[in-house]
């Protein structure tokens, strides 16, 4: 798996020199993605942690596979849709 298309539930360790040092050298998997200002952002499930942290694609390595168990989980889940205001920010549950 290339670092420049992550996908979403691709397995993922953290950089030992490049991210929080509760979080350096620990797996996880992608979990959320977002760009600001060009750069790449990623959400990961972090295994140790059972936490969500917020990295830079740059501060992972990419172990070329994903995490099937928590796709599948993912998918038996419900979903909501949410509509942002693009004046004042606020969401509102549709």
């Amino acid at each position: 798996m290339s670092a420049s298309v992550p996908e979403f539930f691709d397995v993922v360790r953290l950089n030992v020199d490049a991210v929080a040092p509760e979080i350096r050298g620990k797996s996880g998997y992608i979990i959320g993605m977002a760009e600001e200002d060009g750069v790449l952002h990623l959400s990961a499930w972090i295994y140790a942690r059972e936490e969500v942290w917020s990295v830079k694609a740059e501060h992972l390595t990419f172990l070329g596979h994903k995490d099937d168990v928590a796709a599948a989980e993912y998918r038996r889940r419900s979903t909501i849709r949410v509509s942002v205001d693009p004046e004042s920010g606020e969401g509102t549950v549709r």
